[in-house]
C-alpha cells in the first residue's frame, strides 16, 4: 500500500454465480481508496481522495467505507479553499473501476477550526444512512443518491451511525446517532418506529426523532445494537439502553475510557480500554464477567464464535469469549493496527487487517480444530449384564467451521483387542458447535475395558493432537457388581446400588473431566448406610 491503513477495511461479494469479493480501504500519505481482490490481495485500482473534490472545495478528511456488491460508498468532508467553510459529500465509486456512480453532496456549515468527523455510510435495506458535521442524519436511496429523509440534529455527528434492528413491527427499527455534545439519538428508519403501530409514514417523513439520551460524557466509540439493547461507552463508563425508548437499563463504570469498538460474543459485551486490559460485561446486568490485561491494545477487536481477536503491541491474541484466557497469540514484525472480519470463497472467516514496515493490507485465515471433548456412559440398569449408553462429544474450538464431512470412532479394548461399537461421518461443524454421538445401549464384560472416542484428522486442524480421548475401567462381576474407573492417582471403587441385597445394576463413573476429590466424595456417599 503506498501508505499506512486508515480505517478498517470493508468486504462486499461480486456479483455473478462464481464466488468473487472486493477488499475495500483507505491508506494514508496521499490519501487512496483501493480496491483489492480479496482471494489474492491484487490491486484492481486506486483512486487518490483528493479527485473527489471540485474546485475550489478541498477534501480535507474522510471516515469510514461500506460496499455492497456494485459500489464502495466513502464519507468525505471538504473545505472551501482556506475559509471557515465545510460540507460533507457521499461519493460512490464504482466496483469494476473506481469511477464515480453519483454523490451527495450535503449543506455548507461554518467551524471555527478542523472536524474531526469520522462518520461512515450506513446500508440499510436499500439506503445509505450517515451523519455529517451539519449535525443532520440523512438518508438517501443506494441504487441514485436521491434524498429519501434529513433529521436535523443539535451537533456535529462525528462517529458512524448504527441500525438497530427489534424484530418488533409495532416497535420498529432504529438508527442510532451519537453527537459530540453527549448526547445519543434513535431516529425512525422507515417510518413504523414513532407509535404508528406498524403503519408507515409517507415517504420523505421518516427519520423522526423517536428518544434521546443524555450520556453526561462524549461516547468513546460507536454504538453497538441487539434487538434487546443498545450499547455505548461515553466517558468511563458503559451503558446499555433500552431499544424503545433510550432509557438506561444498566450503567457499569470502567477504570479507564474504552478504545476501539464494542463487540458481542454471546451473552458478553466485550471491549479494550486505555489501560490495557480487555473486558467483559454481561449484557443482561452488565457485570463483570472477566479482565484481560494484554498491555498496549491497538483499537481493535473482532469476534468469531469462538474466539475475541485484538491486537496487542505487535501481536494477534485470541481470547477465549467464556473466560478471557488467551488461547494463541502470534507474533509479527509491526502491530496489528486495524481488522475486521468477513467470509471467503470458503465461508469461512478471514481477517483483513492493516500492517506497516512496509504499509500493507494482510489477511489472516483461521482454522477448524476438532477436538473429543467428553466421554461419558449412563447405567442401565440390569440384574443380568453390565449395561450402559453412551455419549461420545465432538466439538469444533477453532475458528472456522468444518465445511467437509469427517468420521468419528468409537471402540472398547480388552486385552489390547479393539471393538468399534460406532463409526460415524459427521457432514460438517460450525465454529462452536457440537456433536453428540450416542449408543443408546451398550453390553460389555466383566474385565478392563479402555473406552475411546477418535476424530479424523482433518487438513489444516489446529490441533490433532486433541482429536481423542478414552477411559480405563474394570467390571467385576461380584457380586455385588463393581465398576472401578480408573483415576491417574488411584483406583476409585464406585458400587451397584442395590435392591434387597441383591444387584439389580450399577453405577459408573467416568473420570475424564472429574477432579479426584470430586470421585472421592461419590465415594463416600454410596458408603453411607442406606435407610
Amino acid at each position: 500500500m503506498p501508505g499506512p491503513l486508515l480505517s478498517a477495511p470493508v468486504v462486499a461479494r461480486n456479483p455473478g454465480a462464481f464466488w468473487g469479493a472486493t477488499v475495500y480501504g483507505v491508506s494514508g500519505g496521499t490519501a487512496t481508496l483501493n480496491a483489492l481482490n480479496a482471494t489474492d490481495g491484487r490491486r484492481l485500482w486506486a483512486a487518490p481522495i483528493s479527485t473527489f473534490a471540485t474546485a475550489p472545495w478541498v477534501v480535507r478528511t474522510q471516515g469510514g467505507l461500506a460496499a455492497d456488491p456494485d459500489r464502495v460508498y466513502i464519507l468525505i468532508t471538504e473545505q472551501n479553499g482556506a475559509l471557515l467553510e465545510w460540507r460533507d459529500v457521499l461519493s460512490v465509486r464504482k466496483r469494476t473501476d473506481g469511477t464515480e456512480a453519483w454523490n451527495f453532496t450535503g449543506a455548507v456549515y461554518t467551524s471555527p477550526g478542523s472536524l474531526a468527523i469520522a462518520s461512515a455510510p450506513l446500508l440499510v435495506r436499500d439506503l445509505v444512512v450517515f451523519g455529517s458535521g451539519d449535525g443532520h442524519v440523512r438518508a438517501v436511496s443506494a441504487g441514485a443518491g436521491a434524498l429519501v429523509w434529513d433529521s436535523a440534529l443539535a451537533n456535529p455527528i462525528p462517529f458512524p451511525v448504527t441500525f438497530l434492528q427489534t424484530g418488533n413491527a409495532l416497535v420498529g427499527d432504529f438508527i442510532l446517532a451519537e453527537d459530540d455534545g453527549g448526547r445519543i439519538y434513535g431516529l425512525d428508519v422507515n417510518g413504523t418506529a414513532n407509535g404508528d403501530q406498524g403503519i408507515a409514514d409517507p415517504p420523505l417523513s421518516t427519520g423522526d426523532l423517536v428518544w434521546s439520551t443524555d450520556l453526561g460524557a462524549n461516547t468513546d466509540t460507536v454504538a453497538l445494537a441487539t434487538p434487546v439493547a443498545a450499547f455505548v461507552a461515553a466517558g468511563s463508563r458503559v451503558v446499555a439502553l433500552h431499544p424503545a425508548f433510550g432509557s438506561p437499563i444498566w450503567s457499569q463504570g470502567l477504570p479507564a475510557p474504552v478504545t476501539g469498538n464494542l463487540a458481542l460474543a454471546g451473552g458478553a459485551l466485550v471491549f479494550g480500554a486505555a489501560d490495557g486490559r480487555v473486558r467483559a460485561l454481561d449484557t443482561t446486568n452488565g457485570a463483570f464477567l472477566w479482565v484481560r490485561s494484554l498491555g498496549t491494545l491497538e483499537p481493535w477487536l473482532v469476534s468469531t464464535p469462538t474466539r475475541i481477536l485484538t491486537g496487542a503491541g505487535t501481536s494477534m491474541v485470541a481470547l477465549d469469549p467464556a473466560t478471557g484466557d488467551v488461547t494463541w497469540s502470534s507474533t509479527y514484525g509491526s502491530g496489528v493496527a486495524i481488522a475486521s472480519v468477513s467470509e471467503n470463497a470458503t465461508g469461512k472467516g478471514a481477517i483483513y487487517a492493516g500492517m506497516s514496515v512496509p504499509d500493507r493490507v494482510v489477511a489472516f485465515g483461521g482454522s477448524s480444530d476438532l477436538r473429543a471433548l467428553d466421554l461419558s456412559l449412563t447405567p442401565i440398569p440390569n440384574p443380568d449384564v453390565f449395561q450402559a449408553a453412551v455419549d461420545a462429544t465432538i466439538k469444533n474450538v477453532g475458528d472456522e467451521n468444518v465445511s467437509q464431512s469427517f468420521r468419528v470412532w468409537v471402540t472398547d479394548s480388552v486385552a489390547g483387542v479393539p471393538t468399534n461399537l460406532r463409526n460415524t461421518t459427521i457432514p460438517y461443524l460450525k465454529a462452536g458447535d457440537s456433536v453428540t454421538i450416542h449408543i443408546d445401549s451398550w453390553n460389555f464384560s466383566a474385565g478392563i475395558h479402555t473406552l475411546s472416542v477418535v476424530v479424523e484428522t482433518l487438513p489444516g486442524d489446529r490441533n490433532p493432537n486433541n482429536n481423542a480421548i478414552s477411559n480405563k475401567f474394570f467390571a467385576s462381576a461380584g457380586p455385588p457388581k463393581v465398576v472401578t474407573v480408573w483415576s491417574p492417582a488411584f483406583w476409585v471403587a464406585l458400587v451397584v446400588v442395590g435392591v434387597a441385597g441383591v444387584g439389580a445394576g450399577w453405577l459408573v463413573a467416568i473420570g475424564q473431566r472429574r477432579r479426584e476429590h470430586e470421585a472421592a466424595e461419590v465415594v463416600r456417599s454410596r458408603q453411607e448406610p442406606r435407610a
